[in-house]
């Protein structure tokens, strides 16, 4: 089938070229099994479901207490003993924000490619100094 786009951007929502190629792929995605997190009944498409937890602003507090935690874990990567270079690494792209798994997709392609319940061991014992 041969998809033609008669269209110029920007283009008009309600163009009925719009409406035909969307009516195209829109069955092509609900064929697929896709699932739509937007309600495309509506011309403002607001998600069909949402959590208000995820939505709510993070209180200050604990903004500030991330942003302490934070700037003390950079001041212990200046000052502390590490046990080896990997493991600074590591406390390194944690005291940036990095999550385990991040860290770990960080760590693959070097000669010390760590798990991440290794990783998380070494964070552990290395935050205990934080203390």
């Amino acid at each position: 089938m041969e998809i033609i786009f008669p269209m110029s951007f920007p283009f008009n929502r309600n163009n009925k070229a719009f409406k035909d190629l969307e009516k195209h792929w829109y069955k092509i995605l609900k064929e697929s099994g896709f699932i739509d997190v937007e309600d495309t009944t509506r011309d403002d498409r607001p998600l069909k479901n949402y959590h208000k937890y995820i939505f709510n602003k993070m209180e200050i507090s604990k903004v500030m207490s991330a942003q302490d935690y934070h700037y003390k874990a950079k001041e212990l990567l200046l000052y502390h003993d590490f046990d080896c270079p990997i493991q600074k690494i590591v406390w390194m792209l944690h005291s940036e924000g990095l999550s385990i798994l991040a860290i770990k997709k960080e760590l693959e392609n070097t000669d010390s490619p760590w798990g991440k319940d290794k990783i998380h061991r070494n964070l552990k014992k290395v935050a205990s100094f934080l203390k």
